[in-house]
């Protein structure tokens, strides 16, 4: 089986949500920084779509554990 996908590492800022109540002074939480490393995909204007595996099922290629990433959220994208 060969992956027609380049492999990629994809540094990036996950969003935050934060539950209980809290006063506003006090608030210090931030986006998480987070690595990604997975076959790419899918590539639009707006994501990226990295896979972390990958089988041939009935004549089929299919992928599971698909991470979808805003682009507006990486920081830096390389290939392996």
């Amino acid at each position: 089986m060969s992956e027609p996908w380049p492999l990629v590492l994809v540094k990036w800022l996950d969003h935050v949500s934060v539950d209980p109540w809290r006063v506003v002074s006090d608030f210090e939480d931030e986006p998480h920084e987070c690595l990604t490393a997975g076959w790419l995909v899918k590539e639009t204007d707006k994501f990226i779509a990295v896979a972390g595996t990958s089988s041939d099922h009935d004549g089929e290629t299919t992928v599971c554990c698909v991470m979808v990433i805003v682009k507006s959220c990486i920081i830096e994208q390389r290939t392996l």
